[in-house]
């Protein structure tokens, strides 16, 4: 075990869907990007908070993000 509350370190795929995530986060906070992007982006950011959120891989609420 790690110091990631029990959980094992991150697979390469899981390190990709916190890349994903990570990207998401940028686009949906980035203040030139266009309504579609911000809008589609924050969709898409709940969804793969999820992923994130079930394989324990982050710990923090979308409404710490203002989604």
């Amino acid at each position: 075990m790690t110091g990631n509350g029990g959980f094992p370190p991150p697979t390469d795929v899981e390190k990709k869907v916190l890349q994903v995530y990570e990207l998401l986060k940028e686009l949906s906070a980035d203040p030139a990007a266009a309504p579609c992007i911000k809008a589609n982006s924050q969709k898409a950011l709940a969804c793969v908070w999820q992923i994130v959120n079930d394989l324990g891989l982050g710990s923090e609420q979308l409404f710490e993000l203002g989604i």
